[in-house]
Parts: C-alpha cells; structure tokens; sequence
C-alpha cells in the first residue's frame, strides 16, 4: 500500500506531462526481431542451464540467480534493438 498509491500517482501525473511517442512500422517490427531473437536465446541458455545444473548444482542463491538472468535479457534486447535499429 505503501508503494502501490504514490507509483499510481506518479504513472497518472506521468500520462499528463509525457510528449507523444511517434510509432512507425519500422520501430515495431525491429522491437518485434528483437523479442523474438532475446526469447529463443532465454530457451537456448535455459536448457543450457537446466543441463549444468544436472552435472553440478549451481550455488547461488536462486533470487540472485533470476535477478543476474533478468538483467541479462534485458541487456541482450538491448542490444539487439541498438543492432537492429542499425541494419534497418
């Protein structure tokens, strides 16, 4: 509750100061390669993991272990958008 009030204050303030965002076609379909691509590289390091673990467990905390996987994706759509925006 705590949280929840002043982030719905400041996402509501948000829509009334924010420019419009132009969207065109080109914007889409590279934010869609990219997602697609980030989403066949979580499947392909996923069951990489799943295997590593199956030979040696992994230490690390499992909360510290989604945190540093998230953070990852988010840096390979990242980059592939930065890559993309390029090529196209």
């Amino acid at each position: 509750m705590r949280i929840g009030v002043p982030g719905l204050a400041v996402i509501g303030l948000g829509g009334i100061f924010r420019r419009k965002q132009v969207r065109d076609e080109r914007m889409e379909c590279v934010s869609a390669k990219a997602m697609r691509v980030t989403f066949i590289i979580f499947v392909i390091v996923a069951f990489a993991l799943m295997a590593l673990d199956g030979i040696s467990p992994i230490t690390m905390p499992y909360h510290l272990f989604l945190s540093y996987l998230l953070c990852g994706m988010l840096a390979v759509l990242f980059l592939l958008c930065k890559v993309l925006l390029r090529v196209y």
